[in-house]
Protein backbone atom coordinates (compact mmCIF):
# COMPACT_ATOMS: atom_id res chain seq x y z
CA UNK A 1 0.00 0.00 0.00
CA UNK A 2 1.65 3.34 -1.12
CA UNK A 3 1.82 6.41 1.27
CA UNK A 4 -1.08 8.35 -0.91
CA UNK A 5 -3.32 5.23 -0.18
CA UNK A 6 -2.71 4.95 3.53
CA UNK A 7 -3.12 8.58 4.79
CA UNK A 8 -6.58 8.99 2.60
CA UNK A 9 -7.40 5.70 4.74
CA UNK A 10 -6.35 7.20 7.93
CA UNK A 11 -8.14 10.45 6.96
CA UNK A 12 -11.79 8.34 6.38
CA UNK A 13 -11.68 6.90 9.74
CA UNK A 14 -10.14 9.47 11.66
CA UNK A 15 -12.58 12.52 10.12
CA UNK A 16 -15.30 10.90 8.68
CA UNK A 17 -15.66 7.97 11.45
CA UNK A 18 -17.28 4.89 11.76
CA UNK A 19 -20.79 6.09 10.86
CA UNK A 20 -20.81 7.19 7.32
CA UNK A 21 -20.80 4.22 4.38
CA UNK A 22 -18.26 5.17 1.68
CA UNK A 23 -17.08 2.80 -1.00
CA UNK A 24 -13.18 4.74 -1.05
CA UNK A 25 -10.43 2.18 -2.46
CA UNK A 26 -12.16 -0.61 -1.42
CA UNK A 27 -13.57 0.46 2.18
CA UNK A 28 -17.13 0.24 2.96
CA UNK A 29 -18.58 1.40 6.57
CA UNK A 30 -21.95 0.92 7.92
CA UNK A 31 -24.26 4.31 7.95
CA UNK A 32 -25.96 5.03 11.17
CA UNK A 33 -29.76 5.55 10.29
CA UNK A 34 -30.76 6.87 13.52
CA UNK A 35 -33.88 8.43 13.26
CA UNK A 36 -36.68 10.58 14.96
CA UNK A 37 -39.76 9.09 14.92
CA UNK A 38 -43.53 9.25 16.74
CA UNK A 39 -44.00 6.45 19.12
CA UNK A 40 -47.36 6.10 20.65
CA UNK A 41 -47.59 5.96 24.67
CA UNK A 42 -49.56 5.48 27.11
CA UNK A 43 -51.50 8.97 29.00
CA UNK A 44 -50.97 10.07 32.02
CA UNK A 45 -54.63 10.80 32.67
CA UNK A 46 -55.72 6.99 32.21
CA UNK A 47 -53.59 6.02 34.63
CA UNK A 48 -54.94 4.56 38.28
CA UNK A 49 -54.22 2.50 41.17
CA UNK A 50 -54.97 -1.41 40.77
CA UNK A 51 -56.89 -2.45 42.95
CA UNK A 52 -56.25 -6.10 41.78
CA UNK A 53 -52.60 -6.15 42.79
CA UNK A 54 -52.37 -4.88 46.55
CA UNK A 55 -49.70 -6.92 47.50
CA UNK A 56 -47.85 -6.67 44.02
CA UNK A 57 -43.72 -6.99 44.02
CA UNK A 58 -44.39 -4.49 41.28
CA UNK A 59 -46.60 -1.23 41.99
CA UNK A 60 -47.62 -0.99 38.69
CA UNK A 61 -51.33 0.83 37.97
CA UNK A 62 -53.47 0.57 35.74
CA UNK A 63 -54.39 1.58 31.92
CA UNK A 64 -58.04 3.05 31.44
CA UNK A 65 -58.72 3.41 27.45
CA UNK A 66 -61.56 6.16 26.47
CA UNK A 67 -63.86 3.38 24.90
CA UNK A 68 -65.39 5.74 22.98
CA UNK A 69 -63.33 6.10 20.31
CA UNK A 70 -60.65 3.55 18.51
CA UNK A 71 -58.25 2.75 21.00
CA UNK A 72 -54.89 4.26 19.00
CA UNK A 73 -57.02 7.07 19.06
CA UNK A 74 -55.13 10.65 20.47
CA UNK A 75 -57.31 10.52 23.34
CA UNK A 76 -55.92 7.20 24.34
CA UNK A 77 -52.37 8.22 22.85
CA UNK A 78 -49.60 10.28 23.30
CA UNK A 79 -47.70 10.41 20.13
CA UNK A 80 -44.13 11.69 21.10
CA UNK A 81 -41.35 12.10 18.86
CA UNK A 82 -38.72 9.92 20.01
CA UNK A 83 -34.74 9.05 19.13
CA UNK A 84 -34.24 5.88 17.70
CA UNK A 85 -30.52 4.82 17.71
CA UNK A 86 -29.39 2.30 14.91
CA UNK A 87 -26.88 -0.48 16.13
CA UNK A 88 -26.30 -1.68 12.18
CA UNK A 89 -22.55 -2.77 12.07
CA UNK A 90 -22.53 -2.49 16.10
CA UNK A 91 -24.77 -5.02 17.43
CA UNK A 92 -22.34 -7.04 19.58
CA UNK A 93 -22.55 -3.64 21.90
CA UNK A 94 -26.05 -4.58 22.76
CA UNK A 95 -26.04 -7.38 24.69
CA UNK A 96 -28.84 -9.17 26.53
CA UNK A 97 -27.24 -9.17 29.52
CA UNK A 98 -26.60 -5.63 30.22
CA UNK A 99 -29.48 -4.16 27.95
CA UNK A 100 -31.98 -6.41 28.01
CA UNK A 101 -32.33 -7.29 24.04
CA UNK A 102 -29.67 -8.86 21.79
CA UNK A 103 -29.63 -9.11 17.82
CA UNK A 104 -28.80 -12.80 16.82
CA UNK A 105 -28.92 -15.72 14.04
CA UNK A 106 -31.01 -18.05 14.34
CA UNK A 107 -29.16 -21.74 13.12
CA UNK A 108 -29.36 -22.20 9.74
CA UNK A 109 -31.11 -26.15 10.75
CA UNK A 110 -34.03 -24.07 11.19
CA UNK A 111 -34.01 -21.61 8.60
CA UNK A 112 -36.41 -23.96 6.23
CA UNK A 113 -39.24 -23.82 8.49
CA UNK A 114 -39.55 -20.35 8.77
CA UNK A 115 -39.11 -20.09 5.21
CA UNK A 116 -42.17 -22.35 4.69
CA UNK A 117 -44.67 -20.18 7.47
CA UNK A 118 -43.09 -17.24 5.34
CA UNK A 119 -44.82 -18.81 2.05
CA UNK A 120 -47.97 -20.74 4.09
CA UNK A 121 -48.29 -18.86 7.43
CA UNK A 122 -49.17 -20.83 10.31
CA UNK A 123 -51.48 -23.56 10.16
CA UNK A 124 -51.91 -25.69 13.23
CA UNK A 125 -54.34 -26.08 15.90
CA UNK A 126 -52.64 -24.32 18.87
CA UNK A 127 -52.27 -20.53 17.44
CA UNK A 128 -53.11 -19.36 14.29
CA UNK A 129 -56.30 -19.88 12.04
CA UNK A 130 -58.38 -22.52 13.38
CA UNK A 131 -58.04 -25.73 11.77
CA UNK A 132 -60.68 -28.25 11.54
CA UNK A 133 -60.07 -31.78 13.02
CA UNK A 134 -58.56 -34.47 10.71
CA UNK A 135 -57.02 -31.92 7.99
CA UNK A 136 -53.50 -33.02 8.48
CA UNK A 137 -52.70 -36.65 7.59
CA UNK A 138 -51.50 -38.99 9.81
CA UNK A 139 -48.29 -38.68 10.83
CA UNK A 140 -47.85 -35.38 9.44
CA UNK A 141 -47.64 -32.16 11.99
CA UNK A 142 -48.22 -28.36 11.57
CA UNK A 143 -45.97 -25.89 11.00
CA UNK A 144 -45.30 -24.31 14.16
CA UNK A 145 -45.56 -27.80 16.10
CA UNK A 146 -42.57 -28.74 14.06
CA UNK A 147 -41.05 -25.46 14.87
CA UNK A 148 -41.89 -25.58 18.44
CA UNK A 149 -39.94 -29.28 18.92
CA UNK A 150 -36.91 -27.43 16.59
CA UNK A 151 -36.88 -24.01 19.22
CA UNK A 152 -36.14 -26.62 22.26
CA UNK A 153 -32.58 -27.28 23.49
CA UNK A 154 -29.32 -25.42 23.69
CA UNK A 155 -28.36 -24.23 20.38
CA UNK A 156 -30.83 -22.52 18.68
CA UNK A 157 -29.59 -19.04 19.02
CA UNK A 158 -26.51 -17.48 21.38
CA UNK A 159 -26.78 -14.76 24.07
CA UNK A 160 -23.02 -12.90 24.51
CA UNK A 161 -21.82 -14.91 27.65
CA UNK A 162 -24.61 -16.46 28.45
CA UNK A 163 -26.07 -19.93 28.25
CA UNK A 164 -29.97 -20.70 27.25
CA UNK A 165 -31.82 -23.98 27.41
CA UNK A 166 -35.02 -23.48 25.70
CA UNK A 167 -37.83 -25.60 27.82
CA UNK A 168 -41.06 -24.48 25.41
CA UNK A 169 -41.29 -22.49 22.93
CA UNK A 170 -45.30 -21.21 21.55
CA UNK A 171 -47.32 -18.59 21.10
CA UNK A 172 -46.44 -18.04 17.69
CA UNK A 173 -48.26 -15.17 15.90
CA UNK A 174 -47.65 -13.24 12.19
CA UNK A 175 -48.10 -9.49 12.37
CA UNK A 176 -48.06 -7.56 8.75
CA UNK A 177 -48.43 -4.50 7.88
CA UNK A 178 -47.95 -1.65 5.04
CA UNK A 179 -46.23 1.28 4.56
CA UNK A 180 -47.01 3.82 7.59
CA UNK A 181 -48.74 0.80 9.48
CA UNK A 182 -51.07 0.88 7.21
CA UNK A 183 -53.17 -2.96 7.23
CA UNK A 184 -52.71 -5.50 4.82
CA UNK A 185 -54.99 -7.88 3.42
CA UNK A 186 -55.25 -11.39 4.60
CA UNK A 187 -55.86 -13.71 7.08
CA UNK A 188 -54.15 -15.45 10.11
CA UNK A 189 -52.01 -12.66 11.01
CA UNK A 190 -52.47 -9.41 12.99
CA UNK A 191 -51.55 -6.03 12.36
CA UNK A 192 -48.55 -4.49 13.17
CA UNK A 193 -47.89 -2.89 16.80
CA UNK A 194 -49.19 0.60 16.78
CA UNK A 195 -48.42 1.66 20.13
CA UNK A 196 -45.70 1.22 23.23
CA UNK A 197 -46.43 -1.98 25.26
CA UNK A 198 -44.40 -4.75 26.80
CA UNK A 199 -46.25 -8.27 25.81
CA UNK A 200 -47.03 -9.81 29.19
CA UNK A 201 -47.03 -8.83 32.83
CA UNK A 202 -45.44 -11.68 34.66
CA UNK A 203 -48.11 -11.71 37.42
CA UNK A 204 -51.18 -11.31 35.63
CA UNK A 205 -53.59 -13.09 33.35
CA UNK A 206 -53.22 -15.54 31.93
CA UNK A 207 -50.77 -16.98 33.81
CA UNK A 208 -52.26 -15.75 37.21
CA UNK A 209 -55.07 -17.92 36.39
CA UNK A 210 -52.89 -20.85 35.53
CA UNK A 211 -51.32 -20.93 38.71
CA UNK A 212 -48.02 -20.27 37.08
CA UNK A 213 -46.59 -16.51 38.02
CA UNK A 214 -44.38 -18.26 41.11
CA UNK A 215 -42.43 -20.14 37.79
CA UNK A 216 -40.62 -16.89 36.89
CA UNK A 217 -39.86 -16.16 40.54
CA UNK A 218 -37.29 -19.12 40.08
CA UNK A 219 -33.71 -17.79 39.71
CA UNK A 220 -32.53 -18.42 35.90
CA UNK A 221 -35.91 -18.89 34.47
CA UNK A 222 -36.74 -16.21 31.95
CA UNK A 223 -39.75 -15.69 29.47
CA UNK A 224 -38.24 -14.43 26.10
CA UNK A 225 -39.59 -12.98 22.89
CA UNK A 226 -37.71 -13.96 19.68
CA UNK A 227 -39.16 -11.46 16.88
CA UNK A 228 -37.55 -12.74 13.47
CA UNK A 229 -38.71 -11.02 10.17
CA UNK A 230 -40.23 -13.70 7.42
CA UNK A 231 -38.37 -11.44 4.90
CA UNK A 232 -36.34 -8.44 4.98
CA UNK A 233 -38.34 -5.29 6.56
CA UNK A 234 -38.38 -2.58 4.32
CA UNK A 235 -40.73 -0.63 6.39
CA UNK A 236 -42.17 -0.86 10.31
CA UNK A 237 -39.09 -2.18 11.86
CA UNK A 238 -39.26 -3.15 15.59
CA UNK A 239 -37.90 -0.42 17.89
CA UNK A 240 -37.45 -1.74 21.43
CA UNK A 241 -36.21 0.02 24.76
CA UNK A 242 -32.85 -0.26 27.09
CA UNK A 243 -34.46 -2.21 29.89
CA UNK A 244 -32.06 -0.18 32.14
CA UNK A 245 -34.51 3.12 31.30
CA UNK A 246 -37.83 1.01 31.97
CA UNK A 247 -39.09 3.15 35.00
CA UNK A 248 -41.89 0.94 37.03
CA UNK A 249 -43.81 4.61 38.12
CA UNK A 250 -44.55 5.15 34.45
CA UNK A 251 -45.36 1.78 33.55
CA UNK A 252 -48.98 0.83 33.46
CA UNK A 253 -51.11 -2.66 33.58
CA UNK A 254 -53.98 -3.26 30.89
CA UNK A 255 -56.49 -6.32 30.25
CA UNK A 256 -56.79 -6.95 26.94
CA UNK A 257 -58.38 -10.10 25.10
CA UNK A 258 -55.73 -12.35 23.05
CA UNK A 259 -56.70 -12.05 19.00
CA UNK A 260 -58.15 -15.69 17.46
CA UNK A 261 -54.77 -15.67 15.78
CA UNK A 262 -52.88 -15.65 19.00
CA UNK A 263 -55.82 -17.86 20.82
CA UNK A 264 -55.94 -20.47 18.10
CA UNK A 265 -58.07 -24.03 19.12
CA UNK A 266 -59.10 -22.24 22.54
CA UNK A 267 -60.05 -19.45 21.09
CA UNK A 268 -59.75 -15.63 22.75
CA UNK A 269 -58.53 -15.31 26.55
CA UNK A 270 -57.58 -12.45 28.71
CA UNK A 271 -54.11 -11.59 28.67
CA UNK A 272 -52.26 -8.83 31.40
CA UNK A 273 -50.24 -7.02 29.54
CA UNK A 274 -48.03 -3.39 29.94
CA UNK A 275 -47.68 -0.24 29.00
CA UNK A 276 -45.09 2.24 29.34
CA UNK A 277 -45.45 6.77 29.18
CA UNK A 278 -43.07 8.59 28.12
CA UNK A 279 -40.31 10.22 30.73
CA UNK A 280 -37.32 11.57 29.92
CA UNK A 281 -34.22 9.15 29.79
CA UNK A 282 -35.60 6.22 27.87
CA UNK A 283 -33.25 4.85 25.32
CA UNK A 284 -34.71 3.00 22.25
CA UNK A 285 -32.85 1.06 19.41
CA UNK A 286 -33.51 -0.64 16.04
CA UNK A 287 -31.67 -2.06 13.37
CA UNK A 288 -31.53 -1.20 10.14
CA UNK A 289 -30.00 -4.00 8.52
CA UNK A 290 -32.08 -6.84 9.66
CA UNK A 291 -32.38 -9.84 7.21
CA UNK A 292 -34.17 -13.06 6.59
CA UNK A 293 -32.55 -15.06 9.82
CA UNK A 294 -32.13 -12.27 12.32
CA UNK A 295 -34.08 -12.41 15.18
CA UNK A 296 -34.18 -9.71 18.11
CA UNK A 297 -34.24 -11.27 21.73
CA UNK A 298 -35.95 -9.50 24.51
CA UNK A 299 -37.32 -10.06 27.73
CA UNK A 300 -41.36 -10.42 27.14
CA UNK A 301 -41.95 -8.52 30.42
CA UNK A 302 -39.70 -6.09 30.78
CA UNK A 303 -38.47 -4.47 27.44
CA UNK A 304 -41.34 -1.99 25.67
CA UNK A 305 -41.10 -2.57 22.18
CA UNK A 306 -43.42 -1.33 19.15
CA UNK A 307 -42.99 -0.86 15.20
CA UNK A 308 -42.30 2.48 13.91
CA UNK A 309 -42.33 4.75 10.38
CA UNK A 310 -38.99 5.39 8.97
CA UNK A 311 -37.98 7.85 6.10
CA UNK A 312 -39.43 6.61 2.78
CA UNK A 313 -42.79 5.31 4.09
CA UNK A 314 -44.54 7.84 2.30
CA UNK A 315 -43.28 7.64 -0.95
CA UNK A 316 -43.31 3.79 -0.08
CA UNK A 317 -47.59 4.29 0.58
CA UNK A 318 -47.42 6.29 -2.52
CA UNK A 319 -46.57 3.59 -5.23
CA UNK A 320 -48.70 1.41 -2.91
CA UNK A 321 -51.56 2.95 -3.79
CA UNK A 322 -50.67 3.14 -7.87
CA UNK A 323 -50.09 -0.52 -7.51
CA UNK A 324 -53.49 -1.05 -5.66
CA UNK A 325 -55.33 0.91 -8.12
CA UNK A 326 -53.67 -0.44 -11.29
CA UNK A 327 -54.65 -4.39 -10.27
CA UNK A 328 -58.10 -3.02 -9.75
CA UNK A 329 -58.11 -1.91 -12.90
CA UNK A 330 -56.06 -4.83 -14.79
CA UNK A 331 -59.51 -5.49 -17.04
CA UNK A 332 -59.51 -1.91 -18.54
CA UNK A 333 -57.18 -1.45 -20.83
CA UNK A 334 -58.28 2.56 -21.27
CA UNK A 335 -58.04 3.09 -17.66
CA UNK A 336 -55.06 1.40 -17.56
CA UNK A 337 -53.38 3.54 -20.10
CA UNK A 338 -55.18 6.19 -18.48
CA UNK A 339 -53.43 5.65 -15.26
CA UNK A 340 -50.16 5.19 -16.38
CA UNK A 341 -50.21 8.25 -18.20
CA UNK A 342 -51.00 10.39 -15.02
CA UNK A 343 -48.48 8.10 -13.65
CA UNK A 344 -46.28 10.84 -10.91
CA UNK A 345 -43.15 8.17 -11.05
CA UNK A 346 -41.38 11.36 -12.29
CA UNK A 347 -41.80 13.29 -9.21
CA UNK A 348 -40.03 10.51 -7.42
CA UNK A 349 -36.15 10.78 -8.07
CA UNK A 350 -34.19 8.13 -7.38
CA UNK A 351 -30.88 9.97 -6.94
CA UNK A 352 -32.23 12.52 -4.57
CA UNK A 353 -33.55 9.68 -2.43
CA UNK A 354 -30.19 8.25 -2.26
CA UNK A 355 -28.33 10.97 -0.65
CA UNK A 356 -31.28 11.38 1.77
CA UNK A 357 -31.51 9.49 5.09
CA UNK A 358 -33.07 6.60 3.82
CA UNK A 359 -31.91 2.71 4.95
CA UNK A 360 -31.10 0.51 1.85
CA UNK A 361 -33.76 -1.60 2.39
CA UNK A 362 -36.52 0.79 2.49
CA UNK A 363 -34.95 2.73 -0.40
CA UNK A 364 -34.91 -0.79 -2.50
CA UNK A 365 -38.72 -1.26 -1.75
CA UNK A 366 -38.89 2.06 -3.89
CA UNK A 367 -36.70 1.00 -6.25
CA UNK A 368 -38.66 -2.34 -6.72
CA UNK A 369 -41.98 -0.53 -6.85
CA UNK A 370 -41.11 2.06 -9.52
CA UNK A 371 -39.34 -1.05 -12.24
CA UNK A 372 -42.55 -2.96 -11.65
CA UNK A 373 -44.77 0.07 -12.29
CA UNK A 374 -42.72 0.85 -15.29
CA UNK A 375 -42.62 -3.03 -16.79
CA UNK A 376 -46.69 -2.76 -16.43
CA UNK A 377 -46.80 0.24 -17.97
CA UNK A 378 -44.30 -0.30 -20.91
CA UNK A 379 -46.42 -3.25 -21.57
CA UNK A 380 -49.73 -1.15 -21.40
CA UNK A 381 -48.33 1.63 -23.68
CA UNK A 382 -46.95 -0.83 -26.28
CA UNK A 383 -49.99 -2.86 -26.57
CA UNK A 384 -48.10 -6.08 -25.00
CA UNK A 385 -49.96 -6.87 -22.09
CA UNK A 386 -49.32 -10.31 -22.91
CA UNK A 387 -52.17 -11.66 -20.35
CA UNK A 388 -53.60 -10.15 -17.70
CA UNK A 389 -52.53 -13.13 -14.92
CA UNK A 390 -49.08 -12.44 -15.91
CA UNK A 391 -49.45 -8.30 -14.66
CA UNK A 392 -51.45 -9.76 -11.80
CA UNK A 393 -48.04 -12.09 -10.64
CA UNK A 394 -45.86 -9.25 -10.95
CA UNK A 395 -48.17 -6.33 -9.52
CA UNK A 396 -48.69 -9.25 -6.26
CA UNK A 397 -45.16 -9.56 -6.23
CA UNK A 398 -44.70 -5.75 -6.12
CA UNK A 399 -47.30 -5.39 -3.65
CA UNK A 400 -46.01 -8.00 -1.37
CA UNK A 401 -42.58 -6.54 -1.31
CA UNK A 402 -44.13 -3.28 0.38
CA UNK A 403 -45.09 -4.62 3.34
CA UNK A 404 -43.21 -6.10 6.30
CA UNK A 405 -43.90 -9.82 7.79
CA UNK A 406 -42.71 -10.71 11.28
CA UNK A 407 -42.97 -13.87 13.33
CA UNK A 408 -43.03 -13.37 17.04
CA UNK A 409 -42.44 -16.33 19.56
CA UNK A 410 -42.46 -16.73 23.15
CA UNK A 411 -40.03 -19.11 24.78
CA UNK A 412 -39.65 -20.54 28.50
CA UNK A 413 -36.03 -20.64 28.83
CA UNK A 414 -33.31 -21.01 31.43
CA UNK A 415 -30.84 -18.26 31.63
CA UNK A 416 -27.67 -18.12 33.05
CA UNK A 417 -23.73 -17.20 32.91
CA UNK A 418 -21.65 -20.20 32.46
CA UNK A 419 -20.12 -19.38 36.40
CA UNK A 420 -23.43 -20.28 37.74
CA UNK A 421 -23.71 -23.35 35.67
CA UNK A 422 -20.33 -24.43 37.66
CA UNK A 423 -21.19 -23.16 41.22
CA UNK A 424 -24.31 -25.34 40.84
CA UNK A 425 -22.36 -28.15 40.19
CA UNK A 426 -19.95 -27.44 43.09
CA UNK A 427 -22.63 -26.61 45.14
CA UNK A 428 -24.84 -30.22 43.95
CA UNK A 429 -20.93 -32.31 44.71
CA UNK A 430 -20.46 -30.86 48.00
CA UNK A 431 -24.35 -31.46 48.62
CA UNK A 432 -24.13 -34.85 47.51
CA UNK A 433 -20.63 -35.17 49.52
CA UNK A 434 -22.92 -34.27 53.11
CA UNK A 435 -25.31 -36.25 52.27
CA UNK A 436 -22.99 -39.25 51.74
CA UNK A 437 -21.32 -38.49 54.98
CA UNK A 438 -24.79 -38.40 56.94
CA UNK A 439 -26.04 -41.54 55.39
CA UNK A 440 -23.02 -43.61 56.27
CA UNK A 441 -23.43 -41.67 59.84
CA UNK A 442 -26.45 -42.70 60.66
CA UNK A 443 -27.40 -45.51 58.46
CA UNK A 444 -24.61 -47.83 58.25
CA UNK A 445 -22.54 -46.65 61.61
CA UNK A 446 -18.62 -47.24 61.71
CA UNK A 447 -17.22 -48.48 64.95
CA UNK A 448 -16.51 -45.31 66.20
CA UNK A 449 -19.56 -43.73 65.46
CA UNK A 450 -21.25 -46.84 67.62
CA UNK A 451 -19.16 -45.68 70.19
CA UNK A 452 -20.18 -42.41 70.07
CA UNK A 453 -23.93 -43.18 70.16
CA UNK A 454 -22.92 -45.16 73.11
CA UNK A 455 -21.24 -42.77 75.25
Amino acid sequence: MNFNRFFTLVVVFLVVGPLEKYSLLGLSVEQDYTVFSGLRFAKEVHAYEDPDFPNSKNKYRRWRRNMSVAEHDDSNMDLINVEIKDVAGREHEYTFLEHGFEYVKLKPSIMPIFSRISEKGLEGTRVGPVVEEGTFAKGEEPLEDILAKALQGWDVFNLDGLVVLNLRCSGFVIRKGGPLGIPVNGTGFDMVAHRVHIDQDLEGDPLKSMGLTWLFHLPFIEMLNVWTPLKTPRMRPLAVMDVRTVNPLYTLRYRANSTRNAGGKIGSFQSDRLMTMYHKGQDWYWNSNMTFGDALVFYTGRNPHTSFTIPGEDIQYSLLQQLDTLKSAIDDILLLRHLCSESDDGKINLENLKTERISPHALEAVVRAIEVKDIVCSRIEQDELLSNNETMVDLDRAIDFLSRSSLEIRCVSIVFLPSHLILSVLFVFAASLILCKLCNFFCFPTSSSKKYKQA
